[in-house]
């Protein structure tokens, strides 16, 4: 039998308030009565961690905000696989090392995002909603480079939606931009996911021509308040590639490895520790990881031409900026 406090609050002086009811791939909720196990594994994880039972030590609150929000994309990704994990019958446990390993290599090849399929569930709902049907293979194989047609098609359905807002740039121009929060909503996505995968950025800008470029994948600051792209901009080819980072990288590991710490507690919804080598799994995709570090140096040969132009502007209309911003 398990003997645990009612509730959080009752066991700790610091409570927290957590929303259960987030979306799943499938279209329905975690509070749904079709995903009660599921919940209640989510919710007896996230407890007895709080607790301090995976590793005796209670963590700090937002140390168990931060393990919560994986084990949400955990659910949700045994959720997207439900026909061989179950998740509304057993849980997590089921979660094998096939899956173990296939999971690290996608997040360490483009973190949650691609792990949950999110560029391809955006895709086909909004290919749905524009046109009345699902997406067609070979167009979904090349939803990076779509037709004319479909983005006009889409671009439409969005500004019905009211997707889109307006920024001002420093010269008085007005470019549209998708709307994150609304863009989420509409597609019933994963909230935050939009903005944090840059895979899913180069997708979305074939629906804002005003922040669209050939090569890059131009922020909207970049747009909205400088004349020139940033320095951290990427090329729209490295963003593509870019992987997951290092520290993101292991906090997913220590989660998963806490998580299954606390079998001994609930063994019914959790995989056995002693069948899964979260190690190993881990260890085989350190080379797609990106290295944490500062910003790369700008090249001498850029920074001395950005330098020439500064002071040719100083010399040339210096006098007259300042007589400008004293009158």
């Amino acid at each position: 039998t398990e003997i645990y406090p009612l509730s959080l609050h009752d066991a700790l002086p610091i409570s927290e308030n957590i929303n259960w009811s987030v979306l799943l791939p499938d279209d329905s909720l975690l509070t749904d009565n079709a995903n009660s196990v599921l919940l209640d594994t989510c919710r007896k994880v996230y407890f007895f961690y709080r607790l301090g039972l995976a590793d005796g030590n209670p963590p700090a609150i937002t140390t168990a905000r931060l393990f919560n929000g994986h084990i949400l994309h955990l659910a949700r990704w045994v959720n997207l696989n439900k026909n061989k994990y179950k998740p509304e019958q057993y849980g997590f446990s089921l979660i094998d090392q096939p899956g173990i390993d296939r999971l690290f290599r996608e997040v360490a090849e483009g973190g949650w995002s691609l792990a949950l399929r999110t560029v391809e569930r955006a895709f086909n709902a909004m290919y749905i909603n524009a046109f009345n049907q699902a997406v067609p293979p070979p167009l979904m194989n090349s939803m990076f480079n779509l037709p004319e047609d479909v983005k006009l098609r889409i671009r439409e359905w969005l500004s019905e939606g009211d997707a889109y807002v307006s920024l001002k740039t420093p010269n008085g121009f007005e470019v549209q931009a998708l709307n994150s929060n609304r863009l989420e909503s509409l597609l019933s996505i994963d909230k935050g996911m939009s903005a944090a995968s840059p895979r899913f950025r180069v997708f979305l800008r074939q629906f804002e021509p005003d922040l669209f470029h050939n090569d890059l994948l131009l922020s909207r600051q970049d747009s909205a308040s400088r004349n020139y792209p940033s320095h951290r901009t990427p090329f729209i080819e490295d963003a593509m590639k870019e992987g997951c980072n290092e520290n993101s990288y292991s906090t997913i590991g220590r989660v998963i490895g806490n998580s299954l710490k606390l079998y001994r507690h609930i063994p019914c919804v959790l995989p056995e520790p002693s069948t899964l080598n979260i190690t190993r799994a881990m260890a085989c995709n350190k080379s797609l990881l990106v290295t944490t570090g500062h910003t790369p140096f700008m090249p001498i040969d850029t920074g001395l031409k950005y330098l020439n132009e500064a002071l040719r502007w100083t010399v040339r209309y210096g006098d007259e900026l300042i007589d400008y911003y004293i009158a």
